[in-house]
């Protein structure tokens, strides 16, 4: 009780001390300030981007599944595999997801273009998500196409466009023009699978035709955009559910050679030995999430966090050279306390009772400065595209 009671009364008498010389006192706080603020925010980011495990069943479970060729990785694949890989896998269990720009509409007014993914009847229950209200999207709601016009919103939309009422269960919504009927409300921790993706709506594979007539029917052109989930079966390696998922692959996509190519010009057939035969189905590990940004961005933030922590040094360097100057011109004052009984314990007590309150002040006016600062950041990349997200 003796040592808290004379740790704040060491304290009281450090801040009476700062408040005698506000100079020293800001131009210290600030310092640590910038130093601790620009390293917590640039490791937030970091953290947000790179590390931080998403919040779904089983993550180290949950696979990607790619196709890749001569290094080059696609991280979708066409309709007419993902249906194949679905119907005939045997090893594991797949579930996918498609983003897409739609205009939404309340109460008659439409809104701005926002984020929407189209997802497959088993994908929530498949990244075992709950809803925070109502259900999620099931298979009943992806058999037939155009059939289920229903839509799970984000926790975000729903605080923001509806503040969070539950009457918002069974509303209707116009979607690309055309009314759905809200379902549920996913779980305020839940983003997608995507870094930095914060969709708005979430609507049943089967209903693409309605949502973007212009992609046209599923088939289209076989162009890839199914991005695909997976995870193996319980005593399934990862190797022997990538073996099974290329050879159905391989029978959706023939050799060349079994290909009549006689009416393609040379071009035309280059092209298709590129795009169309020579990938390879591959599993990736993605426990933290699918990200684009961490593709562009991971370097420099890496570079960031090295240049923030040599600033961080320096920070350090300078405020201890504030305290030893300090110090030097205390001396009159030091040599005052030793003659009137003070010992040097408890002198050296008390300077570091004066720097521990200034660290203090430093982080907690690091920890303000890097909040703003990472937002500040979010919306600097955020330019010209979609917001990113980032909690």
């Amino acid at each position: 009780m003796k040592l808290l009671l004379d740790a704040a009364h060491d304290a009281r008498y450090a801040l009476r001390t700062f408040a005698k010389s506000p100079g020293f006192a800001v131009i210290a706080v600030l310092t640590l300030a910038l130093g601790i603020g620009a390293n917590t925010g640039i490791f937030s980011l970091i953290d947000a981007v790179m590390w931080r495990v998403l919040p779904v069943k089983d993550p180290p479970g949950l696979m990607a599944v790619v196709t890749t060729q001569n290094g080059i990785v696609r991280s979708s694949l066409p309709y007419k595999i993902f249906g194949a890989l679905r119907k005939r896998a045997r090893t594991t269990e797949l579930a996918m997801y498609a983003p897409v720009r739609v205009t939404i509409g309340v109460g008659g007014n439409t809104e701005s273009a926002a984020d929407a993914q189209l997802v497959s009847g088993n994908y929530f229950a498949f990244l075992g998500v709950n809803p925070a209200a109502g259900r999620t999207i099931g298979p009943d709601d992806d058999r037939i196409p155009n059939a289920h016009p229903v839509a799970v919103i984000s926790h975000g939309y729903w605080s923001r466009r509806f503040g969070l009422a539950p009457s918002v269960i069974g509303r209707k919504i116009t979607i690309a023009g055309q009314p759905f009927t809200i379902i549920g409300v996913a779980p305020a921790e839940f983003l997608g699978v995507e870094v930095g993706a914060a969709p708005d709506v979430f609507v049943p594979l089967m209903m693409r035709p309605t949502v973007n007539p212009a992609w046209g029917d599923f088939a289209g052109r076989g162009e890839p955009w199914c991005i695909t989930l997976a995870r193996a079966k319980p005593r399934v390696d990862s190797r022997q559910a990538t073996a099974e998922l290329e050879a159905i692959y391989r029978q959706e996509t023939p050799p060349l050679r079994q290909w009549d190519l006689s009416n393609f010009s040379g071009r035309a057939r280059q092209w298709i030995a590129a795009n169309m035969v020579e990938w390879h189905i591959q599993m990736l590990p993605v426990a933290a999430g699918l990200s684009q940004l961490r593709l562009q961005f991971s370097q420099a933030l890496f570079l960031l966090m090295g240049a923030v922590g040599i600033v961080l040094l320096i920070a350090c360097a300078n405020t201890a050279n504030l305290l030893l100057a300090r110090a030097a011109a205390r001396r009159r004052e030091f040599t005052m306390r030793l003659a009137l009984g003070a010992s040097r314990g408890r002198l050296v007590r008390q300077l570091l009772a004066e720097s521990l309150v200034l660290a203090a002040m430093g982080g907690a006016s690091g920890v303000l400065l890097a909040a703003w600062g990472t937002r500040l950041l979010v919306l600097y990349l955020s330019v010209g595209r979609s917001p990113i997200a980032l909690t």
